[in-house]
């Protein structure tokens, strides 16, 4: 379940402004919980590759894959298309072979337990 702050913490992170994005996104976690961690994965992958961690971008699609699956939630066009530009950013810096190494570390961690 997303929170009206998840879109503001995209269009904040358009806007340069990581900071806020990151405390957008944790407010929604908090507010809506367990079935916000797909989500949360998402926006962490996009805070990650705008600060060009790209591996970390690409572990926390791995986390998002897991989440969704977990939850049951379904991926909208939106957050596929935000995945794909973090996939293409990724594999134009290191490869799509590390990519698939670094998604696949990802989707091993619990996304319950992931520091954000």
């Amino acid at each position: 379940m997303k929170c009206e702050s998840y879109k503001l913490a995209f269009e904040e992170l358009q806007n340069g402004n990581r900071d806020r994005a990151r405390t957008l996104l944790a407010e929604c976690h908090e507010r809506s919980g367990e079935n916000f961690m797909p989500y949360r994965a998402i926006g962490s992958a996009a805070v990650a590759s705008a600060d060009g961690d790209h591996p970390l971008a690409a572990r926390m699609i791995g986390v998002a894959d897991r989440a969704f699956a977990e939850t049951g939630l379904a991926v909208d066009d939106e957050d596929a298309a935000e995945m794909a530009r973090i996939r293409a950013a990724a594999i134009a810096s290191f490869g799509e072979d590390r990519f698939a190494d670094e998604r696949a570390d990802g989707s091993l961690w619990e996304p319950a337990t992931v520091i954000w």
